[in-house]
């Protein structure tokens, strides 16, 4: 897809990005730990738009990139990303449960430490492919347009809004997929796109 979208005149990235829970595999992940690690990750993905904007300021925007046009995409964990992205802007949208403050690399609020500070990770839009939200409540008004594509038969991240299982063993925490979340647009009047595969699994 990099090559493709390059070819095409596009500056590509793929986001390297932490992961793993601290609970798994013992004595197993609970909705601390999979908050937190989403978190983590959105800190990352948020780094690296970050990135691009203080290579313009710092290195004479080596990559040539109109700041103006950053888009975020992501598959199944990444959709979880690009989603998180857009829409959790405030740390008190954040579950109270998940510990931003103690615990281990999740400090720093929802932009986190992962680097290029000062800058804004703002995008003009995201596309998910079989993701989900931590909640829908996150998206407020006037915020960035979504594409959305997901199997109606996912068995791994929920089509609608429903309790995401690891593996098929871990119970983890309720979760607003794309269904849910192109209701939430259009409610808001948010541009969005939104396909349904049907009868379609996983990715």
């Amino acid at each position: 897809l990099c090559h493709d979208l390059s070819v095409m005149g596009y500056v590509v990235a793929s986001v390297d990005y932490r992961v793993g829970m601290t609970g798994f595999p013992f004595p197993g992940p609970d909705s601390t730990d999979a908050t937190e690690s989403v978190l983590r990750a959105t800190h990352d993905a948020k780094a690296a738009v970050r990135f691009f904007r203080k290579d313009v300021v710092t290195n004479n925007n080596s990559y040539r990139i109109d700041t103006n046009n950053i888009y975020f995409a992501g598959v199944s964990a990444g959709g979880f990303m690009a989603l998180n992205v857009a829409y959790l802007n405030q740390i008190s949208e954040f579950p109270s449960w998940a510990d931003t403050t103690g615990q281990y690399g999740v400090g720093g609020g929802v932009e986190g430490n992962s680097g290029n500070a000062g800058y804004s990770s703002k995008v003009k839009a995201v596309l998910n492919l079989c993701g989900a939200l931590g909640d829908t409540a996150w998206i407020n008004p006037g915020e960035a347009p979504a594409c959305l594509l997901h199997g109606n038969a996912d068995a791994t991240v929920p089509y609608g809004s429903a309790i995401i299982t690891l593996l098929g063993v871990y119970p983890l925490l309720q979760v607003d997929g794309s269904s849910s979340v192109a209701a939430r647009l259009n409610q808001l009047g948010i541009e969005n796109c939104f396909e349904t595969y049907e009868g379609q699994d996983h990715v």
